[in-house]
């Protein structure tokens, strides 16, 4: 073969293998929708999951019982909790076997289960808060209210703009001041339900169906 072809080869060779080594050391770029409706993904014929990924632009999972959340840095924990008719749970309540109500990414609308999570993100030292409800929610419950804030001092009715069939979303933007040492502690939380600003402020659960994000 010819030396200068021989050459030319080499060089290509090297080239092409420099190249490779460029990309494929660059960090995997992500994609995050701004289209809620991008959120929702589709499990089975009655199963839809929040993804709270997609959601939180890769600031939150969703863990078996919890929503990990990182903050300035730092790892926060985000219990599924609430209050069903006054009895509390964490996850799930149950009677008799029957789940009646859920928090978590996975929501299944017209089960009769009612279904609800609440996401944060911080995009340029805004709190962005994303709060999912059910169709069993609206059907049942008929309305929420959305308490927050670092004294609950900030009240609004929730509002049910449907994002996917079945499934509706609000937003509202969170109180920093609610956060102590870089983020691991909160003096207060996200209260979304059939319950007063009054009642929140007094921790009055008795009788009431909510949603904690704290």
């Amino acid at each position: 073969m010819n030396k200068k072809i021989i050459i030319a080869v080499v060089l290509v060779l090297i080239i092409a293998s420099a190249f490779y080594v460029y990309w494929s050391s660059q960090p995997i770029k992500v994609y995050y929708s701004d289209e809620p409706k991008k959120w929702i993904e589709k499990v089975d014929a009655v199963t839809n999951e929040i993804n709270v990924a997609q959601v939180s632009k890769g600031q939150a999972y969703a863990g078996d019982m919890n929503l990990r959340f990182w903050l300035n840095g730092t790892e926060t924990a985000f219990d599924y909790e609430g209050y069903y008719k006054g009895n509390y749970f964490t996850k799930s309540y149950a009677e008799n076997g029957n789940v009646l109500m859920h928090v978590g990414a996975g929501m299944k609308p017209n089960d009769g289960v009612i279904d609800g999570l609440v996401v944060e993100r911080v995009i340029n030292d805004t709190y962005q808060v994303f709060i999912f409800l059910d169709n069993d929610w609206k059907n049942k419950m008929g309305y929420a209210n959305i308490i927050w804030g670092s004294d609950y001092g900030k009240v609004r009715p929730f509002v049910f703009n449907e994002i996917s069939p079945g499934i509706f979303m609000d937003q509202i933007e969170d109180d920093p001041s609610r956060f102590a040492l870089n983020g691991r502690v909160s003096y207060s939380g996200i209260v979304v339900g059939d319950i007063t600003q009054e009642d929140v402020k007094k921790g009055v659960t008795k009788g009431k169906t909510i949603i904690i994000f704290q």
